[in-house]
C-alpha cells in the first residue's frame, strides 16, 4: 500500500492490461486518462455546468495498429458533485465577528 494512500483510476482492457491516470503504474509510462471540467453551457444546454469529463485512452506501446492517442476509448461523465461547503470553523469565525461586532455597538451606544 503507498502512503500516504494515493487515489488513482484504472481501467483494464480485453488483454488484462490495466491502463491508470497514474504515469508511474503504466507500462510506457504515461497518463491514460485526461479529464476536463465543463465550464459553460453556451450552444448545448443539456451540458451540466460544473460536471467533469473522463476519458480514457487504451493505447498498447507494443501494438502499432491500436495507438491512436484519441481518449476516446472510454469517456465518463461525472455530475451530482457537491458544492464546496465552508468549514464549522469558519462559521465559528465568523459569528464571532458579528458577535464581537454587536456588543461593540452595543458598548458605545450605552456610553
Amino acid at each position: 500500500m503507498d502512503y500516504p494512500p494515493q487515489f488513482r483510476l484504472q481501467i483494464e482492457d480485453q488483454y488484462a492490461s490495466d491502463f491508470t491516470s497514474d504515469p508511474s503504474h503504466n507500462i510506457e509510462g504515461r497518463d491514460h486518462l485526461v479529464t476536463f471540467q465543463i465550464v459553460s453551457n453556451i450552444g448545448f444546454p443539456d451540458n451540466p455546468v460544473g460536471a467533469y469529463v473522463l476519458a480514457w485512452e487504451d493505447s498498447h506501446p507494443w501494438n502499432m495498429y491500436y495507438q491512436d492517442h484519441d481518449f476516446q476509448d472510454l469517456v465518463v461523465e461525472v455530475t451530482g458533485i457537491a458544492p464546496v461547503v465552508p468549514e464549522p470553523s469558519s462559521v465559528v469565525l465568523i459569528l464571532l465577528g458579528i458577535s464581537a461586532s454587536l456588543l461593540r455597538r452595543l458598548a458605545v451606544s450605552r456610553r
